[in-house]
């Protein structure tokens, strides 16, 4: 049997307290986006990691999911002494993920910057048992609809902090319907922003499930 994995997509996150399984005497792996060259050649000079203490007096805000397979999942996020947004993605059972961002670049490509992982909970090494995709919005969005691979829409709101955070269980992902993209809209209703997120497959398994015509 092999080892269960977690997978963390976007900026490579501080990850602390992480309880990670281990199935069959096998060490569980922990898979960033942004994984080293196996070259000869020597590994890029990486900066230093980012100041996760909060700025003096400035309040930890918790953000939690419009929808979700089980209770403790949350997003927290806080300015940290360098004037950069930080964040922790809370992992039941399993501890937080932390990075920043420079929040002058969160809107460089779009109105909605998204931060998407998945981890394995169970013995079936070939599948995700959860998916969680969350981020920050741009106003004038008021509200996100996540649509999954089978075309269900998760209509997601964006709180006062321009958060938001969906978590997706064993159900709906062995069922083959993995997030796939989101839409910006605003109070009316009206399309601000559209972006796909992108989910690989664990390490043992295929490709992402194909997504219906209707809702591509």
């Amino acid at each position: 049997m092999g080892a269960r994995s977690l997978q963390l997509i976007g900026r490579a996150r501080h990850v602390l307290a992480i309880a990670l399984f281990v199935a069959g005497g096998v060490t569980t792996g922990l898979i960033l986006a942004n994984r080293g060259s196996t070259s000869d050649r020597p590994p890029p000079v990486l900066p230093p990691p980012p100041d996760l203490r909060p700025a003096p007096g400035a309040p930890v805000l918790v953000h939690r999911p419009a929808h979700a397979p089980g209770e403790g999942w949350m997003i927290k996020t806080w300015p940290n002494r360098e004037g950069q947004t930080c964040f922790a993605e809370v992992i039941p059972g399993e501890g937080q993920g932390m990075s920043c961002l420079n929040p002058q670049k969160i809107f460089s490509k779009d109105a909605i910057h998204p931060e998407v992982g998945s981890r394995q909970t169970g013995h079936d090494i070939t599948q995700w048992d959860n998916a969680w995709v969350w981020g920050f919005a741009e106003k004038p969005i008021t509200h996100i609809q996540l649509v999954l691979r089978d075309c269900v829409i998760r209509d997601l709101p964006v709180d006062a902090n321009g958060v938001f955070l969906d978590v997706e269980g064993p159900d709906t992902l062995h069922a083959g319907a993995w997030p796939y993209k989101l839409i910006g809209l605003d109070d009316a209703g009206r399309a601000i922003a559209k972006t796909t997120v992108v989910f690989g497959p664990p390490p043992h398994g295929t490709t992402a499930p194909p997504v219906p015509a209707r809702c591509a």
